[in-house]
């Protein structure tokens, strides 16, 4: 027998998300592998070898349907955090231990990162960035704005204001080439240890910064959907 209380049972979970969720991890997990071995074995198929081409990164310039499968994981962490840190919100103690929850989940993404990174050596030849690092410090940077700001025209503007810097930094610190991007000089700069680009590193800072804006970004469509007051039809067309 089912011994929970209607008040103790789990909130219905966002179907969409979990639908996102799973294609984007089909794309990682098998489906990229899967185009690009039959692209292999028919190398005369042009929309074959086409999708093959999308399921690799653009070298460095171009945009492919690869190079967008972290940013919708980052995103797709931000609308789960609309759900996840609105308990926090509304404590009476304040921010602080929805604070001390996502900064440890942070550390602790960093030195998984690191670890799987290869042996923790703390030398110039370790690898100090990565794809999980980037995931816990772009959501705790962006939980952080959520829990200080609370107000969704804060968090708003805040977003807003941190595209904003990085188009700056982007259009005026540097000339769009891997070695004399603005990304190469924060990272040679500011970033311990070896670089997985060589002059730059795709984890590197500016790529954090930017990431917590994209998890801002999901975070606003995920109170977005929470919000009754907007009828469902426009909801989705908005």
């Amino acid at each position: 027998m089912n011994h929970l209380s209607p008040t103790s049972e789990r909130p219905p979970r966002l179907a969409s998300l979990d639908a996102l969720r799973g294609l984007d991890m089909l794309v990682i997990l098998g489906l990229d592998a899967l185009i690009l071995l039959l692209a292999s074995r028919a190398p005369g198929n042009g929309p074959l070898n086409t999708a093959a081409i999308q399921m690799t990164h653009a070298g460095w310039q171009g945009l492919r349907l690869y190079d967008l499968v972290f940013p919708v994981f980052v995103f797709i962490a931000g609308v789960s955090m609309s759900f996840s840190l609105s308990r926090h919100a509304d404590e009476k103690t304040g921010p602080g231990p929805g604070l001390l929850k996502i900064w440890k989940r942070a550390s602790l993404l960093v030195l998984l990162g690191m670890i799987v990174n290869g042996p923790l050596t703390w030398t110039e030849d370790m690898r100090y960035a990565s794809v999980l690092g980037l995931i816990g410090l772009s959501c705790a940077m962006g939980g952080t704005c959520v829990l200080l700001l609370r107000r969704r025209k804060a968090i708003a503007a805040a977003t807003g204001g941190i595209l904003a810097l990085v188009a700056l930094l982007q259009f005026f610190g540097g000339d769009f080439t891997p070695s004399g991007s603005v990304n190469s000089w924060l990272d040679a700069h500011m970033l311990p240890g070896s670089l997985h680009g060589g002059t730059f590193d795709p984890e590197g800072p500016l790529c954090i910064i930017s990431a917590a804006a994209l998890c801002l970004g999901g975070w606003l469509t995920g109170s977005f959907l929470q919000d009754g007051r907007v009828p469902p039809v426009r909801r989705i067309l908005l």
